[in-house]
């Protein structure tokens, strides 16, 4: 049996997960965490001497100036990036970011793929997603294929839960640098998308980090005073970035922390509650919320065909995210494990189900226009008539459990979170025992007779 890789390219965070031998398991990219900071230090011109992932960050001596951040944001501008002294094309760090986590997931897993998909945000134009499949056909792999982040997700929840025919399913990916919302409709034997998918590529988990460090930036007037222009100004600043973002995860299961901020005032630790956060973010949660009743109005469904919100992406697991998509709009949110994980375990699987490695086509059929134009040829868009009930065969491990064990900084908070309905082997369970009981009444009342 061979070995199918999904990988996660976000804006933020790389993830990466493997299929092999009918599971599914994520990789861990590095030694304290399974994903991996989506940064790259550029040194020099000569792409052969960058360095991508957390090595960037731990690099001696290196100048912040240099340590490109968020890059995926800018995929499709046709100006180049100054970094540093240098200029680069946003594709030529996002390859070489590819290509490391490519070749570490190769390590952790000790042999090559047979296919490998990467995701991508559904609201991406031609543009990108012709420059998105030029730099995937850089990995050392014949078998390159991609998919909408929004859909990988739905296929690693579909995975583990029993949809109803005919309702509709709402991907709400709130990832790090942007948000994808995607309607698919659960027809006999798969799903199908409603309407177009939307999405802003500029709204996402970075602009809650900047929300939150610009309110410690004031809490201290030496840090407002920083001169950026200095190694040592940008070196501070990152570190505040840092801690902001450290807080932000945080307090999705906390209610408030207490945060040592760099400069003179480092004894003194800052305290942000979660009111307080969530306050500093609320327009910005409101126009995330918006995003899943335009995308509702234009498939035109109505909430009573609608069976729930599936959370995905990392910020996501803000809790008032949740919170609001149940006050707004009424809908039940659902989560499938850690929500920054579950598009690059859908993206697995859904490599899986192209490779042939799980005998069975995709459930989850990639919307046309979602597709990278140099990868079509390659099937991405062939048949999708397979059941679900026959895709939970896939033995996913616990992943309560397991994220437990692998990412103790992340416990969830089920505030403003609806737990996921059960499937439906709990349902067969509950129907043998009401059988059962049927026939000791009825043997009961022969008996008495």
């Amino acid at each position: 049996m061979g070995v199918a890789l999904g990988i996660d390219l976000g804006t933020t965070a790389i993830m990466a997960a493997y299929f092999r031998d009918g599971v599914v398991e994520p990789v861990r990219l590095q030694a304290t965490d399974i994903t991996a900071p989506a940064v790259t230090l550029v040194a020099g011109s000569d792409p052969r001497n960058w360095i991508s992932g957390p090595g960037a960050l731990a690099a001696d001596g290196a100048d912040q100036a240099n340590v490109v951040r968020n890059i995926k944001r800018d995929l499709g501008r046709s100006h180049p990036k100054l970094i540093g002294r240098v200029e680069v094309r946003p594709e030529e760090v996002m390859a070489h970011q590819l290509q490391w986590a490519y070749g570490t997931a190769i390590a952790r897993i000790g042999e090559e793929p047979e296919r490998v998909t990467v995701t991508h945000p559904a609201n991406w134009g031609p543009e990108q997603l012709e420059r998105f499949a030029a730099l995937a056909q850089e990995l050392p792999i014949d078998s390159v294929g991609s998919l909408e982040e929004p859909v990988a997700a739905a296929q690693y929840f579909a995975a583990e839960h029993v949809i109803p025919t005919g309702t509709h399913l709402i991907v709400f990916d709130v990832g790090g640098g942007t948000t994808d919302v995607a309607i698919l409709y659960k027809a006999a034997h798969r799903f199908e998308h409603r309407g177009q998918p939307v999405g802003r590529p500029q709204l996402g988990g970075v602009d809650l980090t900047d929300a939150l460090m610009d309110h410690l930036m004031r809490t201290r007037p030496e840090l407002a005073a920083i001169d950026r222009q200095t190694p040592a100004g940008r070196a501070t600043l990152a570190e505040v970035a840092d801690v902001a973002e450290r807080a932000k995860a945080e307090l999705s299961s906390q209610t408030a922390v207490d945060l040592a901020l760099p400069g003179g005032s480092a004894g003194q630790p800052v305290r942000v509650t979660r009111g307080e956060y969530h306050d500093l973010v609320s327009d910005l949660v409101d126009e995330a919320v918006e995003l899943v009743e335009e995308a509702i109005d234009g498939a035109d469904i109505r909430p009573s065909d609608i069976y729930g919100v599936l959370l995905a992406g990392g910020a996501s697991r803000t809790p008032l995210i949740g919170a609001r998509v149940q006050e707004t709009l009424g809908l039940t949110t659902l989560v499938a494990g850690d929500p920054k994980h579950c598009v690059g375990m859908g993206a697995a699987l859904f490599a899986a189900n192209t490779a042939g490695l799980a005998s069975q086509a995709p459930v989850v059929q990639p919307s046309p226009q979602g597709i990278a134009p140099d990868l079509v040829a390659q099937g991405l868009s062939g048949s999708t008539d397979t059941s679900v009930s026959s895709i939970s065969s896939f033995r996913t491990p616990n992943v309560a459990r397991q994220f437990k064990q692998i990412d103790d900084d992340f416990e969830p908070d089920n505030s403003g979170v609806t737990p996921t309905p059960p499937d439906r082997r709990l349902a067969v369970v509950a129907a043998v025992v009401v059988v059962l009981v049927i026939v000791l009444l009825l043997t009961l009342r022969t008996g008495l007779g």
